[in-house]
């Protein structure tokens, strides 16, 4: 037997609400290391379950798998039977989110496909070892299994527990899906005796239920026949039994319980029905709670798992389903179960109060057959909304089964739970006597009394006093998509003496009449009239939508008492036909016979594409293929249509559905590049779908940068069964940020360096911080490697002059502008750290005076995106790509400049002072002017460089330099002294160079070569010696 160690281990309690679920889904997180939430199962046109994803609202850290525990449901659990053996396996589970599929077991037996499961309740969690705020603990793993319960290979897992901690209860679930082609396997725990006394330990494994096969041994069933199952990961968690509540602040409080309880109250066999009508109590909640439940006996051998039928804020029901692969039928002994609930309260939110209930019913109501009702919560008094959280609604009146009464399927009742604003139910009523519906009461209790709404006449109170007759048609149409075709029957009977229900017509044609009414909507947005054909006719005719002029219809009904007849819809919404039959033909009298049935018909799918045909990416990068910025609007058109083929899907060609309106409409999304990129948020998550001849226009936007595609998913329509097919637009983009935040990093301004004046070829320091944001000036982290094209320059303007050309960002030494690449763009940020010039001239040119100098930077998506705050609009400027951010809240004087260094004289026993000066080109007066302002460069070294000697100095002899002033210029001097050394002074000349910045450096004639810039050179003479005149015509020439 395999061992894993489990130190701890506690449950979904953790769940924290963060957020609004919608009726598919909903994600929210609690710390974090756990998330919750709920979602439902989907099939497609064809029938087959579709994988649903589900996408938590923020990811778990990179790398990081969650364990995912989701419990199955059934579709009505008031009539469980009617749904077929299915169960729910995990596909895929990264950080960011998980998929699921509902799936069947093999059977021996003809059944048709399991229903939808709704409101299946999930919960993720990361693996390890946790601690709760109120310092309950809870631990998460996982064991890989290939041993299968009912298998010759069966071994057990044990997980043992922490005395410390002494849990009793465990949840497990299958993490991967490697048998989906092959063996049918479940999870399953059972609790045995610890080594520490009074506590208990975990076993799990694989469950097969009866899907195997004998063959000397046993092994997977026969498809597979002679092999065992393929290797699974099976996930395990662990809990304390217990409830309470945890305050996390002022506003929010959690509510949890973590219990256990069975399928059945005592010893025995019970069917899924019976199961269903068990209920394990709830306490402390005060509306219905998230709820995961999992198996953790395994008394019967027939296997099965665990499917929730029913939950309330006060008792949740459980039962065990089986298989029907070696046998039919489907009842289980009594089995344990350990479940997790939580509710989390807004204390702040005043619960949702019910304006009234309103009971919908036909026009015609028969003791031979039950009244389908609709009873819907109203929100207000119109009753266009409802009431969108659970509801108890008690009944009346409430009969005896000899008289008749309330049924939810097939299961009698008195009183009905029911969230989302309405539910299905039936009455039943074997006399002929009027009598009175109505809701006695309710939690939360009704503002206003109970209307009733008799086919489409308007909602009264006197409409829930009802009539019935013992006599009429009887038929049923069931739910279907819009324009599909539809064979239903009709009988024609009544009751006779002994209250049993009897054929009228047999073996003969009669001439019927047909009518319809409109119920949801009404009045309707489409003349599209309901059709019908006899089973021997080939031409449908429009069925009259006035009762006072209805189309006859010739019917056979055949030993049995069974017509049929053909019906189509080309619309959306729930109508009413009402069959009428006179004895005499005369349709101005009273019929002797009437029926009616209402039906919905539901949109297939979606026609789903961008309002505009440039938002559907092409692929590649140049600027036409840029779309919308992050943030922005866009028009996302929805078009719900009718069915056209079986093997239809495009839905775009098909009819429209002028009649089709539904709230909640859920909007999702799905990055498509670049890889592994932030998803981003969408400004609408859900959307109200309004009638209309050519569809909706959502205004969408999207946060990120990137290629996306969109998802449209509708709630379940007016609880039909055939579910509106999601369908998810082309891919839409490319989206790109809206603009740049730009952050100086260098305090204080980077301009001017001295005053107001700049040195051509002067470097200055240029950090920046540049973030692409959208709308909302949220950084695009999406905006990296090819989605991230912009690239900066630098500008200086002067009104019309523009002097741009000559500044060099000196990022390589061939480059005049910062590419995208060397701004290293990542996760839509870059940093700027250079030195840039503004170029001198091959000859000395201005000053240019009054200049601003700027950056601007080019999204290279012809000017979407610009700088936020731009304040430099060059001339002829018609996008964003040219508009700049000024370097200074001042213009700057360009100078161009170099260093004079004039020559000293003085005794030879003394420091010679010699002045060295700042001399900027003055371009009219053609000529080099001492620049007078500049007390701001400094000199780093005063040092001789390569010095001559005339004559040659003697042993013992030296010449150093100083700076005065510490090497800044005053006024645009500075002091250069020269010392000798001690006795034996030097008499003669020294000749130096003299160490400047190079934009400060000129074309002196000593230069090497002839033309290029040099350091300035100054002479000092010590003593009488002055040297050859041809000093003074140096001095002349400059």
């Amino acid at each position: 037997m395999k061992r894993t160690k489990l130190s701890q281990f506690y449950s979904v309690v953790l769940l924290l609400f963060v957020g609004l679920c919608s009726w598919q889904s909903c994600a929210m997180d609690v710390e974090s290391f756990l998330k919750f939430g709920k979602t439902e199962s989907r099939k497609g046109q064809f029938g087959a379950f579709q994988e649903i994803n589900v996408t938590f609202d923020t990811p778990f850290a990179v790398g990081t798998v969650p364990l995912i525990f989701i419990t199955p449901t059934f579709n009505n659990a008031n009539n469980v039977t009617s749904d077929n053996s299915s169960s729910i396996f995990i596909t895929r589970v990264s950080n960011t989110g998980f998929s699921w599929i509902q799936r069947d077991p093999p059977s021996s037996f003809t059944f048709n496909s399991s229903k939808i499961m709704r409101d299946v309740h999930w919960l993720a969690i990361t693996e390890g070892e946790h601690s709760f705020a109120n310092g309950l603990k809870l631990f998460a793993g996982k064991s890989t299994k290939s041993s299968a319960t009912n298998l010759s290979a069966g071994s057990w897992t044990r997980i043992i527990n922490d005395p410390a901690i002494g849990y009793d209860a465990f949840l497990t679930q299958t993490q991967t899906d490697n048998n989906a082609n092959g063996c049918w396997v479940t999870s399953v725990s059972r609790r045995i005796p610890s080594n520490f006394a009074g506590l208990v330990d975990g076993e799990i494994n694989l469950e097969t239920s009866e899907v195997y096969d004998d063959a000397g041994a046993r092994y997977c069933f026969r498809r597979n026949r002679g092999t065992y199952p393929q290797p699974e990961t099976v996930g395990y968690l662990a809990l304390t039994k217990g409830h309470g509540s945890i305050d996390y602040n002022s506003t929010k409080t959690l509510k949890y319980q973590f219990g256990e309880g069975k399928n059945a109250a005592n010893s025995g066999f019970y069917n899924l029905n019976a199961q269903c009508r068990h209920s394990t109590a709830l306490q402390g909640f005060t509306d219905t709670p998230f709820l995961v439940a999992k198996k953790i006996s395994r008394f019967g051998n027939d296997g099965g798992w665990l499917r929730r039928c029913d939950l309330s804020s006060s008792q949740v029901s459980i039962a065990v389903d089986e298989d029907t692969y070696r046998d039919s039928e489907r009842s289980h002994t009594v089995e344990d179960f350990s479940f997790v609930a939580l509710e989390l309260v807004d204390k702040t939110v005043t619960p949702t109060q019910v304006h009234h209930f309103e009971l919908g019913y036909s026009d015609n109501q028969f003791t031979c057959k039950r009244e389908p009702i609709t009873l819907k919560a109203c929100a207000d008094q119109s009753c266009t909304q409802l009431v969108d959280g659970e509801v108890l609604a008690r009944l009346a009146p409430n009969l005896s089964a000899n008289f008749g009464g309330w049924f939810s399927g097939e299961n009698r009742i008195s009183e009905i739970r029911f969230s989302n604003g309405q539910v299905p139910v039936e009455f039943e009523y074997f006399g002929t006597q009027p009598i009175t519906l109505n809701v006695a009461d309710s939690t939360p209790t009704a503002q206003f009394p109970t209307l009733c709404k008799k086919g489409s006449d308007a909602p009264s109170v006197a409409a829930c006093t009802i009539q019935f007759s013992s006599s009429g048609f009887i038929f049923n149409i069931s739910p279907e998509y819009s324009n599909k075709p539809q064979r239903f029957q009709i009988e024609a009977k009544r009751q006779n003496g002994s209250g049993r229900c009897t054929p009228m017509f047999r073996n003969r044609t009669r001439q019927v009449w047909l009518s319809t009414q409109d119920i949801d909507p009404n009045p309707r947005n489409s003349n599209i009239a309901v059709q019908a054909k006899t089973t021997t006719s080939d031409t449908y005719q429009n069925i009259s939508s006035n009762a006072n002029q209805p189309t006859q219809f010739s019917l056979y009904f055949n030993n049995q008492g069974i017509a049929s007849l053909d019906l189509n819809y080309a619309e959306a919404g729930k109508m009413q036909l009402d069959i009428r039959f006179w004895n005499t033909n005369n349709i101005n009298r009273p019929p002797s016979l009437s029926g009616s049935s209402q039906f919905v018909r539901s949109p297939v799918g979606f026609c789903f594409k961008p309002s505009e045909s440039k938002g559907e990416y092409g692929g590649g990068f140049d600027a036409n293929s840029a779309f919308k910025k992050a943030g922005e609007e866009f028009g996302l058109m929805i078009t719900a249509k009718a069915w056209q083929s079986d093997s239809d899907s495009d839905f775009c060609n098909n009819l429209t559905t002028r009649n089709y309106q539904q709230q909640g409409v859920q909007l999702t999304h799905q990055l498509v590049a670049p890889a592994g990129g932030a998803k981003g948020t969408l400004k609408v998550p859900n959307f109200n779908y309004q009638q209309s001849s050519d569809g909706n226009t959502v205004n969408q936007a999207v946060s990120e940068v990137g290629v996306f595609n969109f998802t449209v998913s509708a709630p379940n329509y007016m609880n039909s069964d055939k579910s509106v097919a999601t369908a998810t637009s082309p891919n839409i983009g490319r989206f790109v940020p809206a603009s740049f935040n730009f952050v100086n990093l260098v305090t204080p301004a980077v301009l001017p360096q001295c005053g107001n004046s700049l040195y051509m070829d002067q470097p200055f320091d240029l950090n920046y911080q540049i973030t692409a944001v959208n709308t909302s000036g949220a950084r695009t982290q999406n905006y990296t490697g090819e989605f991230a094209k912009g690239d900066m320059r630098l500008i200086a303007l002067k009104n019309s002059q523009d002097l741009s050309a000559r500044l060099n960002a000196k990022v390589s030494t061939t480059e005049l502008i910062i590419s995208a690449a060397n701004m290293r763009w990542s996760n839509g940020q870059a940093t700027i750290d250079t030195n840039p010039i503004f170029e001198r001239s091959v000859s000395p040119d201005g000053p240019y005076l009054g200049y601003d100098i700027g950056i601007a930077l080019d999204d290279k998506d012809n000017g979407i995106a610009g700088i936020n705050g731009a304040d430099m609009i060059p001339a002829n400027c018609q996008d964003q790509s040219c508009r700049g951010l000024k370097l200074s809240t001042k213009p700057v004087d360009l100078y161009y400049a170099r260093v004079f260094a004039e020559n000293g004289y003085g005794i030879e026993s003394s420091d010679i002072r010699s002045s060295v000066k700042i001399q900027t080109w003055d371009s009219t007066l053609d000529n080099w002017l001492d620049n007078k302002t500049d007390s701001c460069t400094t000199l780093a070294t005063p040092n001789l460089i390569n010095p001559q000697y005339v004559p040659s100095i003697g042993a013992g002899q030296s010449i150093t330099r100083e700076f005065g002033n510490n090497g800044r210029f005053d006024d645009g001097q500075l002091p250069l002294f020269w010392k000798p050394s001690s006795v034996p002074y030097y008499r003669g000349k020294v000749a130096s160079e003299l160490t400047v910045p190079s934009y400060l450096k000129w074309r002196w004639p000593w230069a090497n070569p002839v033309g290029s810039d040099a350091n300035p050179i100054s002479n000092a003479y010590f003593g009488r010696f002055r040297g050859h005149d041809r000093v003074i015509y140096w001095r002349e020439v400059q």
